[in-house]
């Protein structure tokens, strides 16, 4: 059973660091120990991760950040170490509020909650159904992941698979990527004002995250 709690952004603009996102990612654990076995913890968002869309129109280009996220999740460890990190991914599950993707133009912010049907549709979700991950990571170097899943997004789903890149570095663990998605596909029609100027179908989805990962003994209090 998967423990879920929201992030939520500060004044400073990234997801505040203090709330654990995830139950089961055990590929780490305090500083200096190793360790085998399957165990659950509950790894915290660190203040520089980011989650963010970017799209286009006719006019100017435009970026909304998400302001929450949920996460939850379970892996099996094999092994965790100052050196490396062995571990299998059974589930993953990314939660957006709607509402929680903002711009820095009120007007823009309120026409994309109208689009994602943000009242009746209130969760962007991404259930990972497989994971194609390397069996290990070394200190210091990146591995290659796709995460295989369906994305639903104003009450649509859609399968996708999302490329990613996972780094082991200073004993946290850093997923950078980004997922380029066509609005229509999620029935989603591009806005047009004044009969010339058009939002872009196209939009990027772009994730820079990074979890610090407490030993199983060193799980924040809920």
């Amino acid at each position: 059973m998967g423990f879920f709690r929201e992030s939520q952004r500060e004044g400073s603009g990234c997801l505040r660091a203090t709330v654990p996102l995830l139950i089961g990612l055990g590929w780490a654990v305090g500083a200096g120990a190793q360790t085998s076995g399957s165990f659950p913890v509950m790894p915290v968002l660190e203040p520089e991760s980011r989650l963010w869309v970017e799209g286009d129109s006719t006019l100017h280009a435009w970026k909304a950040e998400a302001s929450q996220v949920g996460i939850e999740g379970l892996v099996e460890v094999l092994e965790a170490s100052d050196a490396r990190l062995r571990g299998t991914l059974h589930q993953l599950r990314v939660v957006v509020p709607a509402r929680g993707l903002q711009s820095d133009k009120e007007g823009l912010t309120k026409n994309m909650w109208e689009d994602l049907k943000s009242e009746e549709c209130p969760q962007i979700v991404f259930r990972v159904e497989r994971c194609d991950c390397p069996d290990e990571i070394s200190a210091g170097s990146s591995g290659t992941i796709a995460l295989v899943g369906t994305l639903t997004v104003a009450c649509q789903e859609r399968p996708v698979t999302v490329p990613a890149t996972v780094r082991w570095i200073d004993r946290r663990i850093r997923v950078t990527g980004q997922k380029e998605l066509q609005m229509s596909d999620f029935g989603i029609r591009p806005r047009r004002f004044l009969g010339f100027m058009r939002v872009k179908d196209r939009v990027v989805v772009r994730f820079d995250l990074t979890l610090r990962v407490p030993g199983p003994t060193q799980n924040p209090s809920p």
